[in-house]
C-alpha cells in the first residue's frame, strides 16, 4: 500500500461530501500531528457520533456537542467488516455498552474479553474492565465482528512499563480489587497498542490482524498524520 493510497484513505471526519453510513476507527490529534486518542466514529443518516473511553468515562457524543468540536478530533478510516445493513444494530450495541460499562485505565489488552449484546463485559482471564482508549474500542470491534478474533495482541511487543512502577500500580490496583490473577498471564497481557496502530488496522483485511502487518502501514500512517497537522 501506498503512502498516497493511504493518504485518500485517512477522512477528516466533518468533510464535507462524507458517505453518510459507516463505522470508522478515528483517532484525535495534538499540536504536533501524533495520534493521542482513540474512539469509534459512527456515521447514520447524515449523522454523526463518537464513541469512546476517556480514561475515566465510556460516552456515545453527539456530532453538535461542543466536547466534540472542541477537541482535536480530527481522522478515521472505515472499517469495511461493518456495513450499512449492520450499522443501526451497531449504534444499538454502543448505546448498551454505554449504559453498562466501567472500564478503569490501564495499559492492558489480552484480546480475550468481549462485551455482550446487552452491554454486560465478559471477561475470560482477569476479572473485572482493564483497558486503554484503543483496548476499549478494541474490545467493541471484537465484540461485533462475530467472525473471529478481530486483532491478535499476542503478536504485539510486552510493553516495557512491566518494568517499571505502571506494572506494580496495576498490580496493586487488582490485589485493592481482590482480583486473582496468575502474573505470568497479567505480564503478557500488560501492553499498549498505540492509537495510530488502532487506525492502522482497519486497512487490513486478514484476520486476525497481527503486529508484523501493521507496523508497516502505521509508519507511513503516522507521516500521513504529521503531514496533515503540519501543512
Amino acid at each position: 500500500m501506498t503512502t498516497r493510497e493511504i493518504e485518500e484513505s485517512i477522512i477528516r471526519t466533518e468533510k464535507q461530501g462524507t458517505p453518510a453510513t459507516f463505522v470508522g476507527a478515528a483517532v484525535e490529534l495534538d499540536i504536533d500531528g501524533d495520534a493521542v486518542h482513540s474512539g469509534i466514529v459512527i456515521f447514520n443518516g447524515n449523522d454523526y457520533k463518537l464513541f469512546h473511553f476517556t480514561g475515566k468515562d465510556v460516552l456515545l457524543v453527539e456530532s453538535s456537542d461542543p466536547n466534540w468540536r472542541n477537541r482535536r478530533w480530527y481522522y478515521h478510516k472505515v472499517i469495511d467488516r461493518i456495513d450499512e445493513q449492520e450499522i443501526e444494530a451497531f449504534l444499538g450495541f454502543c448505546r448498551n455498552i454505554s449504559k453498562r460499562a466501567t472500564p478503569r485505565y490501564a495499559f492492558y489488552y489480552d484480546g480475550q474479553a468481549k462485551y455482550a449484546p446487552t452491554g454486560d463485559y465478559i471477561y475470560a482471564s482477569v476479572k473485572g474492565e482493564y483497558m486503554t482508549c484503543v483496548g476499549f474500542c478494541l474490545n467493541v470491534l471484537h465484540s461485533f465482528i462475530d467472525d473471529g478474533q478481530y486483532l491478535d495482541p499476542s503478536t504485539w511487543p510486552v510493553t516495557d512499563e512491566t518494568d517499571q512502577p505502571n506494572y506494580e500500580d496495576f498490580l496493586s490496583t487488582l490485589r485493592k480489587h481482590d482480583v486473582e490473577f496468575d502474573n505470568n498471564i497479567i505480564k503478557v497481557g500488560f501492553k499498549r497498542i498505540s492509537p495510530s496502530e488502532y487506525l492502522s488496522s482497519a486497512f487490513l483485511d486478514k484476520k486476525p490482524i497481527v503486529y508484523n502487518d501493521v507496523k508497516p502501514i502505521n509508519d507511513q500512517v503516522e507521516l500521513v498524520l504529521c503531514r496533515f497537522e503540519n501543512n
